[in-house]
């Protein structure tokens, strides 16, 4: 029987994402829980009325609707 290695978590976002990734990677190191840090990091950048690409600031889409939904989901017990 082999048992999980514990390994540092990995973070991929776009260029606009660096602000989120930094942010989370802090929350991470004071031992928030990851979803949480995750989702504090994604709020930061959608609450920012400069950033066009996503949330507060977000552009319409070519429906001219503001979408503003989001979802995140813990894999490991698969709640959202």
């Amino acid at each position: 029987m082999t048992t999980p290695t514990s390994r540092p978590p990995v973070m991929i976002g776009s260029w606009n994402a660096i602000p989120a990734i930094a942010h989370a990677a802090q929350r991470l190191q004071g031992n928030t829980p990851l979803l949480d840090a995750i989702v504090s990091g994604i709020a930061l950048v959608e609450d920012d009325p400069d950033e066009m690409s996503v949330g507060f600031g977000g552009l319409p889409n070519e429906d001219c609707v503001v979408e503003l939904d989001a979802a995140v989901m813990d894999g490991s017990h698969l709640n959202a």
